[in-house]
C-alpha cells in the first residue's frame, strides 16, 4: 500500500519569518524582495501570528486616506492562527482549505513548533498530478 501523502511531504520548510516588533515598512520590503505573499510571525521561536499581503494592503490603503502612522508587524498580524499538523493527510488539508478563508497554513509538529508552511497551491499542484 502506498504511503499516505501528508503536510510534511508538500510543505515549504525554508520559511521567511517576521519579528513582531519589526517595522511594517521593513516587512513590506521583505515581501517584495522575496516574492512572498505571507509570513509567520515568531517571538522566541513561538508562532504568534501571520501577516499576509492583504494585511499589508490594508495598511497601504489607510496611508492614502490619512496620516500614516508607522506600525509594527504586531499591529497588523492575524493572531487567530489556523495550523495543520505535519502528519495531516493531504485530503484533510484540502478540506480545511475549502472550509476556511486562508490560502496558507503554518505546519506544526506534535508539540506545536512551527516546521513549515503549506499553501492551497501546494495541494492543488499535487492533486492535479495525482488524481
Amino acid at each position: 500500500m502506498p504511503k499516505a501523502i501528508c503536510a510534511s511531504d508538500l510543505m515549504e520548510k525554508n520559511l521567511i519569518t517576521l519579528d513582531p516588533e519589526m517595522d511594517i515598512n521593513q516587512a513590506m520590503q521583505i515581501f517584495v524582495k522575496n516574492g512572498i505573499s505571507g509570513a509567520p510571525v515568531l517571538q522566541n521561536s513561538n508562532l504568534i501570528g501571520i501577516v499576509s499581503e492583504k494585511d499589508l494592503l490594508s495598511i497601504l490603503m489607510g496611508k492614502l486616506d490619512s496620516e500614516f502612522a508607522v506600525k509594527t508587524v504586531s499591529d497588523v498580524m492575524n493572531n487567530d492562527i489556523e495550523t495543520v499538523r505535519c502528519d495531516a493527510d493531504i485530503y484533510e488539508i484540502a478540506l480545511k482549505f475549502i472550509t476556511s478563508k486562508v490560502r496558507r497554513f503554518p505546519v506544526v509538529d506534535k508539540t506545536g513548533v512551527l516546521v513549515g508552511q503549506i499553501s492551497c497551491g501546494d495541494v492543488v499542484k499535487y492533486l492535479s498530478k495525482n488524481i
